[in-house]
């Protein structure tokens, strides 16, 4: 592949990515504050919830490969890994970086979830919110792509739609907190074997 066909991937994967891994904060977002009432419609958000976290995932991953693939990126595997390290747009790249590992670290902590207490867990679960203000940032600031008015709205869109959550979140732990709070009884995010899935630590919603 040309390097011109390495960066068209690399921006459309990015894109996608950023939308997924939104939209799977949206989903557990909009679950666990109870903003969907319904069981019918609750079980459909339960159950589409990881898998769009799994395309997230793979759109990420795909999106770190063309990197290194794109020579004209001047990305190599230390700039992945090591935040403020590349030789260019070290804020904005540097943020893609800390939302990577954030994530690796959710998922990471999720999959290990029957043998971690649930505070540690809903701990590292809430990391969620900054890894989606990072890559927001990582996007916009590092991103060729916003002098195109699609990508442009698209952007606003996104981040509008992660301030919304991040304050709906914001509000309900607060209630949560608050007198005469009931807690949230504990359970999992797993297949019927008890095997979580992939993709199923972003935004768990089936625990505030």
């Amino acid at each position: 592949m040309t390097n011109t066909m390495w960066w068209y991937l690399t921006r459309a994967s990015a894109l996608t990515s950023w939308a997924f891994l939104t939209l799977t904060m949206v989903w557990g977002t909009v679950v666990s504050t109870r903003l969907v009432q319904r069981a019918r419609a609750r079980r459909w958000l339960l159950d589409l919830h990881p898998y769009l976290g799994g395309i997230g995932l793979g759109a990420l991953v795909l999106h770190i490969v063309s990197l290194l693939m794109d020579r004209k990126a001047h990305i190599e595997l230390i700039n992945i890994v090591v935040p403020f390290s590349a030789s260019y747009s070290r804020l904005g790249i540097a943020l893609g970086v800390l939302g990577l590992w954030i994530l690796l670290a959710v998922e990471a902590t999720s999959m290990a979830k029957r043998w971690l207490p649930r505070k540690i867990w809903h701990g590292v679960h809430l990391f969620s919110y900054v890894a989606a203000w990072a890559m927001a940032v990582h996007a916009v600031t590092t991103g060729t792509d916003l002098r195109e008015p699609v990508v442009a709205w698209g952007s606003l869109v996104l981040v509008a739609v992660t301030t919304l959550m991040t304050l709906r979140k914001v509000v309900s732990i607060s209630a949560e907190r608050g007198p005469g709070a009931t807690p949230v009884p504990p359970s999992t995010t797993a297949r019927p074997g008890g095997r979580p899935l992939i993709g199923a630590g972003l935004g768990d919603p089936r625990v505030g």
